[in-house]
C-alpha cells in the first residue's frame, strides 16, 4: 500500500511541474488536430476510390479480351495441316 501512495504523490508532484497549455493554444492545437485529420482522410479515401476503380476496370478490360478471344477460336475453323510428318 505505501508502494501505491508513494507512486500518487510522485505522480502528483511532477504533474505540478508539468507546464500545460493555455485554453487559446489547446484550441488551436485540437483544431488543427482535426483539419490534420480530415485531409488525411480524404486522401486515404481517393486513394481507395482511384484504386479500387483501377482494379475494377482491369477486370472489365480482361473479361472483354478473354470474350473476344473466345468467340474468336468459336468463329474461325481449325486450320489444315498438310504434309505433317511425325519423328
Amino acid at each position: 500500500m505505501k508502494k501505491i501512495l508513494s507512486f500518487l504523490k510522485e505522480s502528483r508532484t511532477e504533474l505540478a511541474k508539468v507546464e500545460w497549455p493555455t485554453l487559446s493554444q489547446a484550441i488551436r492545437y485540437t483544431i488543427g488536430v482535426i483539419l490534420i485529420s480530415f485531409l488525411v482522410g480524404l486522401v486515404v479515401f481517393a486513394m481507395d476510390f482511384l484504386f479500387s476503380r483501377g482494379v475494377r476496370e482491369l477486370v472489365t478490360r480482361v473479361e472483354i479480351w478473354k470474350e473476344q478471344r473466345l468467340k474468336s477460336a468459336q468463329t474461325t475453323p481449325p486450320a489444315k495441316v498438310e504434309n505433317v510428318e511425325i519423328e
